[in-house]
């Protein structure tokens, strides 16, 4: 029996190529459109030209999306995280890290650079096997921080400042995350506090392991913030060595979080002298200021120095001065002032750079004086800002212009 084929007609034909391509031009717009949004909700990959000084190695750990796909985003969020790898072992037993009790792991940012706040709650160094909560800057899709260790000269745990890394959350016992949330994000704070808990922290993948470059770039010999009198703050620091230094950046905050840039200094490039640096603040905030300086490389590497701080009331009041004798002067300034006990002053002259120029101490005697300040004939002539200071630490200052 032979079999016989249907024959279709030519507009048949047409109508189902027609569908076909239809529905594969409709199945590639959905994955073109599937693949545009994990792009578009993907957060972009850091460069990760941060680093922490004196570490031997990082790597970075990524929230797996498959295992927790996260499409919100709180910042300060806590996570545990839990991993594992053949190199986090101690060097005891064939590892890199340094200490057996783990002072040296460290966390960041996905700078690279930005230390985060961090409990280590199980270390092992025979496995290398890491438990540890770590406040993420953000929690988002495709999250990301930096693990660090390879540390031979730290001893112990970091000691944040309680006044910029503090816990929050339901971790720390809040009934409300921080920032006020909608009770919608509410219930998903609690709801991905709750995930990374149920799965033990395991949801996070190890990236390759970064031998970072030992060379310290800058040798610090000094870091200090201070009231300067009821006028500004001043940051000074001062390096004894710089090694391919390019830049310094001093940044400044109202609350230890968010930042804003203060003021760009160049660096020397390779030096091994001391060098003494100073940036003014010339309108602090009342109250607590925080302040960080960022050293850049030539090649783009950079790094934070440790956060500082200094308290500013601009109604301090020091010594009682009564008039100079006008706020310009040639050789010296005749001061008229009064101390109802005897005094040690030292008085201070910064330029507009906030650079101290000029330094004396005068004996004071009770009631109203005359203080000379000599030899300044050698500076140039533009606007200054003298301090005195007596052993109340409450300068008074002012503004004198040399002619």
């Amino acid at each position: 029996m032979s079999k016989s084929r249907i024959s279709q007609s030519p507009q048949l034909e047409n109508q189902l190529h027609l569908r076909l391509r239809s529905r594969v031009v409709g199945v590639l717009g959905l994955l073109f459109t599937s693949l545009l949004a994990l792009v578009l909700l993907s957060p972009k990959e850091e460069s990760a030209k941060g680093r922490l000084l004196g570490f031997h190695s990082r790597v970075k750990l990524s929230l797996n999306m498959v295992k927790a796909p996260v499409f919100c985003a709180y910042p300060a969020f806590p996570v545990l995280i839990s991993v594992q790898d053949e190199q986090l072992k101690s060097v005891n037993f064939g590892g890199k890290v340094q200490h057996t009790l783990g002072y040296d792991l460290r966390f960041t940012a996905p700078d690279g650079a930005t230390p985060l706040l961090f409990q280590v709650l199980h270390y092992d160094p025979e496995i290398g096997a890491l438990q540890a909560r770590v406040q993420l800057d953000t929690l988002r899709q495709g999250a990301s921080c930096y693990l660090y260790f390879g540390n031979d000269q730290l001893s112990s745990r970091p000691a944040f400042n309680k006044e910029v890394y503090f816990w929050q959350g339901l971790f720390a016992g809040e009934s409300d995350p921080t920032p006020p949330l909608s009770p919608g994000q509410k219930e998903e704070w609690r709801k991905w506090e709750n995930y990374f808990l149920d799965h033990e922290g395991k949801v996070f993948d190890l990236g390759e392991v970064e031998v970072l470059p030992e060379a310290m770039p800058v040798d610090y010999a000094l870091m200090e913030s201070g009231v300067r009198g009821s006028a500004f703050v001043l940051i000074s620091w001062a390096s004894n060595q710089e090694e391919d230094n390019a830049l310094f950046e001093v940044f400044r905050s109202q609350n230890g979080q968010t930042w804003e840039s203060l003021k760009k200094v160049a660096g020397s490039r390779f030096s091994s002298d001391l060098l003494h640096y100073h940036v003014p603040d010339q309108q602090p905030f009342t109250g607590k200021n925080y302040y960080r300086i960022r050293q850049t490389c030539a090649n783009g590497w950079f790094s934070y120095a440790d956060i500082l701080s200094a308290t500013f009331h601009p109604e301090q009041k020091g010594i009682e001065v009564q008039h100079l004798d006008g706020n310009t002067f040639s050789d010296q300034l005749d001061i008229h002032f009064t101390t109802q006990q005897a005094d040690v002053l030292h008085l201070e002259l910064f330029n507009v750079s906030g650079n101290l120029v000029k330094e004396a101490l005068y004996d004071a005697g009770t009631g109203p004086q005359i203080m000379e300040f000599k030899d300044l004939g050698d500076l140039l002539p533009q606007a200054y800002v003298l301090t005195i200071t007596g052993k109340d630490r409450k300068p008074q200052v002012f503004r004198v212009t040399k002619e």
